[in-house]
């Protein structure tokens, strides 16, 4: 499919299904990773596990990695409130893992919008994934960064996620 009228390509990633069937993307922030994330738009905020911040090669002692001085938390879907103790900063960029060949692209800046706190916690559906080492949640404050998002051939072999801008 062409892109949307106005729009260049940025990034693009294969998705791949968890053992439940939640598709995720490798996502690079800041220049590290891939950290493998769940593809989420009707969660409101991007949020890493522990797993995922190893995956972005940062430990909970890393300059990176804030305490949260307010209470933080989200609620599951159960209805359980969870407590998010530390966040990381995207400061730059974000983009999908090119390192399948599909497209490269510049991804998505920070700099219109300003920087993103991504908070980390301990989040069950996440310990449920852990087969899957997905390291978090690609939310709404992150995809709506994006002019335009397409996820095609989602029932195909390829499923594939592009970012417009």
């Amino acid at each position: 499919l062409p892109p949307p009228p106005g729009l260049a390509a940025v990034g693009q990633a294969e998705m791949q299904r968890t053992r439940l069937g939640i598709y995720t993307a490798n996502t690079m922030l800041d220049g590290r990773g891939p950290i493998k994330l769940l593809i989420d738009t009707g969660a409101a905020s991007t949020i890493l596990n522990w797993n995922g911040l190893s995956q972005l090669s940062l430990t909970r002692d890393s300059p990176q990695v804030q305490p949260n001085t307010s209470n933080m938390g989200v609620m599951g879907a159960d209805n359980v409130a969870l407590a998010l103790t530390h966040r990381i900063t995207v400061q730059r960029r974000w983009n999908l893992d090119n390192s399948n060949k599909l497209m490269t692209g510049p991804g998505i800046s920070m700099k219109n919008d300003g920087p993103l706190n991504v908070d980390i916690g301990a989040l069950p559906v996440l310990d449920a994934l852990a087969p899957d080492n997905v390291g978090g949640i690609l939310g709404s404050d992150m995809i709506m960064r994006c002019d335009a998002v397409r996820l095609e051939g989602m029932n195909g072999p390829r499923p594939i996620f592009t970012l417009y801008n």
